[in-house]
């Protein structure tokens, strides 16, 4: 046997070593589900996340928390990563917000309007860096708040906005022009030197220093936004409470010929545009990006809007390119949500109460606390699972946190006095946290 033909034999043992290694990791990961199982799993969750999504987008009426969605969802796309063939094509996973099929007027969105790879953590962020390494490239990057709005996408022609339109389902999104023409702050022309056709992204978020008090029906200002963006008669009071946060000139290379995205945006404001270049900050690396998210966590209280997390994008439109996008998020972006404020209190009561749908829900009466300013005195525990999976009885103590400073969701029993006292310091130097 030659030099040569013992190291190529040595080369493929290695390299199936390695294999072998690889999908031993994988299968760690994976749950041990037999495929029949894995299968009604991943069709009953698919199921749970649809329905959410048409409270949540359609209805503006969600049943749970964020947090709890986002539950499903991860826990939908770890077993479609172990078990690819059980995914379906229409998989919650592969798709962005609700398709607009039953809606008069829509609009074809530039290029698809895609979603953003989250976790309450900086894992999204460093699977990001892992990318951007990947391709051998160190990146600058860019940080901003991460707004609770409703995303849209504006048309200017010749200067002039001609249709503005909801990211829908991704592809197609519901045209709101003429209620986006009353926004204050959305220029009706834009200004200076412009090409012939501009397209901007941004959210439609609510003004919380003009927006009104009186509005108990919506459950989060996301959804006052939505809400107001799509009512056919909204509360005057309510439409002048909205604002724009322009993100993204679309297609800034081949429109305008420049390079970041930092650039792009300030053609924006040059434009007219309300670009807030103090929320946009630069980072070079995870570090860079910890310590902007500890200042705006800690600063969240000042902001204009209601901010669920930070945003972290790649600068460099040439690097986007490279990286990509997949079906539902870009690659070269990622968003590091904040942890819900948390109080400890005691449970009152449990009830059970029939909502708009006439579904039956298990609501726990507390005792009034305090929580980032929100006084919260009850919480809806979603279903008879949820109450089962928490053990949870009247005179219980419980960690209650404001999921989306908004949304009261119980995390869980406390059942000793050591213990709530941990869980109150935790909850008391929350602000401070990394995250992880």
């Amino acid at each position: 046997m030659t030099l040569l033909t013992c190291r190529l034999s040595l080369f493929l043992l290695i390299l199936w070593l390695a294999q072998q290694l690889s999908a031993a990791v994988w299968a760690a990961d994976c749950p041990r589900l037999t495929t029949d199982v894995a299968s009604a799993r991943i069709q009953k969750l698919s199921s749970e996340i649809k329905h959410h999504n048409v409270l949540y987008y359609e209805k503006n009426a969600p049943e749970i928390s964020d947090a709890a969605y986002d539950r499903l969802f991860s826990e939908l796309r770890i077993l479609e990563s172990c078990f690819p063939a059980l995914a379906a094509t229409n998989s919650p996973t592969r798709t962005v917000g609700m398709a607009v099929s039953g809606v008069k007027s829509k609009i074809r969105h530039e290029t698809p309007m895609l979603s953003l790879a989250s976790a309450t953590g900086p894992k999204a962020v460093e699977k990001l860096l892992q990318r951007i390494s990947g391709k051998g490239s160190t990146a600058a990057l860019l940080v901003q708040p991460k707004v609770d709005g409703l995303p849209v996408e504006l048309v200017y022609q010749e200067g002039r906005l001609v249709s503005a339109a909801t990211r829908g389902d991704g592809r197609f999104g519901q045209a709101v022009t003429e209620r986006v023409r009353s926004i204050q702050g959305i220029p009706p022309q834009l200004t200076g030197s412009f090409p012939a056709r501009v397209v901007v992204r941004g959210e439609v978020y609510v003004d919380l220093a003009t927006s009104s008090s009186a509005t108990p029906h919506y459950a989060t200002p996301r959804h006052q936004a939505a809400g107001t963006l799509l009512a056919g008669t909204p509360n005057p009071a309510l439409v002048a409470a909205l604002r724009f946060f322009p993100f993204e000139l679309v297609q800034a290379q081949q429109c305008c010929g420049v390079l970041t995205d930092s650039a792009a945006l300030r053609l924006l404001k040059s434009w007219g545009l309300p670009v807030r270049p103090e929320l946009t900050t630069p980072a070079a690396n995870l570090n860079g990006v910890r310590a902007i998210y500890q200042t705006i966590l800690a600063e969240r209280q000042k902001l204009p809007f209601s901010a669920d997390g930070i945003v972290v994008k790649v600068d460099e439109l040439a690097l986007r390119q490279r990286l990509g996008a997949g079906s539902r998020e870009p690659r070269w972006a990622a968003a590091w949500k904040f942890p819900p404020a948390t109080a400890v209190t005691t449970v009152r009561e449990i009830r059970w109460q029939t909502g708009r749908t006439g579904r039956r829900t298990p609501v726990a009466l507390l005792e009034p606390v305090s929580i980032g300013g929100i006084r919260v005195s009850r919480a809806s525990l979603h279903t008879k699972s949820e109450v089962k999976r928490l053990g949870i009885t009247a005179g219980d103590q419980v960690v209650v946190a404001l999921v989306g400073d908004v949304i009261p969701q119980i995390i869980t029993v406390v059942k000793d006095e050591i213990a709530v006292k941990s869980r109150d310091k935790a909850a008391r130097t929350q602000a401070t946290s990394n995250g992880d």
